[in-house]
Parts: C-alpha cells; sequence; structure tokens
C-alpha cells in the first residue's frame, strides 16, 4: 500500500527509511534497523531525494517532516527557494555560455578592425610600438605656471 505525503507518492520501505532519515541515521544504522542492504538503503534514499526533488538527506529531513495534512509555510518557503535556485541556476549557466559567445565575437571583431587600421597604415602589428612619452609630473607643471 502506498502513502502520499505532501503529493509524494511513498512505498511502505520509503516511508520506514524516509522515517529513520528524519531522525539523523546514517544508512549503515537505517540497514541495520530495517534488515537489508546498506545499498538498498542508498538506492531508497536515492529515489527519496529524486521524488521530493532536493539536493540531499538534510533538506529531504525538513522538507518531508511535515504533518499530513500538508507542509507548514516554512517548509513551502524553503522548498520554494530550492526550485529557485535550480531555476536560476540553469538560467545563469545559459547566460554565461551566451555572454561567452558574445565576447569572442567582439574579440574577433575588435582584431579585424585592428588588423585593417594597421594595414591601412602600413604598420606590422607582430612588431610592439613604441610607447607614448611621459607626461611631465605635476610638479614641474606647477613649478612653471607660478614663474609666469
Amino acid at each position: 500500500m502506498t502513502k502520499r505525503l505532501s503529493g509524494v507518492i511513498l512505498t511502505p520501505r520509503e516511508e520506514q527509511v524516509l522515517r529513520h532519515v528524519r531522525l539523523g541515521e546514517s544508512n549503515k544504522e537505517i540497514a541495520a534497523t530495517l534488515g537489508i542492504g546498506e545499498q538498498a538503503v542508498k538506492a531508497i534514499v536515492s529515489r527519496l531525494l529524486l521524488k521530493f526533488v532536493v539536493p540531499n538527506r538534510t533538506t529531504l529531513a525538513a522538507v518531508a517532516d511535515y504533518p499530513q495534512d500538508g507542509p507548514s509555510a516554512n517548509t513551502r518557503t524553503l522548498h520554494d527557494a530550492l526550485s529557485r535556485s535550480r531555476e536560476l541556476r540553469s538560467t545563469n549557466k545559459v547566460l554565461m555560455a551566451q555572454m561567452r559567445r558574445e565576447l569572442r565575437e567582439f574579440q574577433n571583431i575588435r582584431k579585424r578592425l585592428l588588423d585593417r587600421r594597421a594595414a591601412s597604415d602600413g604598420h606590422d602589428r607582430s612588431r610592439p610600438t613604441e610607447p607614448l612619452p611621459r607626461r611631465r609630473p605635476q610638479s614641474e607643471t606647477r613649478g612653471t605656471r607660478d614663474a609666469r
């Protein structure tokens, strides 16, 4: 028989494992208590993480730790924040890829323009240009103005 918890349908074994995860027990402790293998516990915990759409056991315990009639406001807020965080991360990846493409395009355009300018001026871009002359320090310029 399956049981529904916060919109997630759980098998009896998943419900048992979830109860022990809420208590903070390790996979080894859960396996010993329920009389199943540690690998089986890991598989069930992984399924629970996927069903509740959470990244780790701590969040699983927090999200799943509310009464049967529904989540508390804090738990809903936490779950909504995690979902929003995932959305922002994926959006951020897309935007970063787009920015990298645009930066490469800008760099290519800039290089072509510099090459054209150098070709029209007759300069060889492979050789470094001479540095610009240094400006005189302000102390020298002030002295000349005061002398006037």
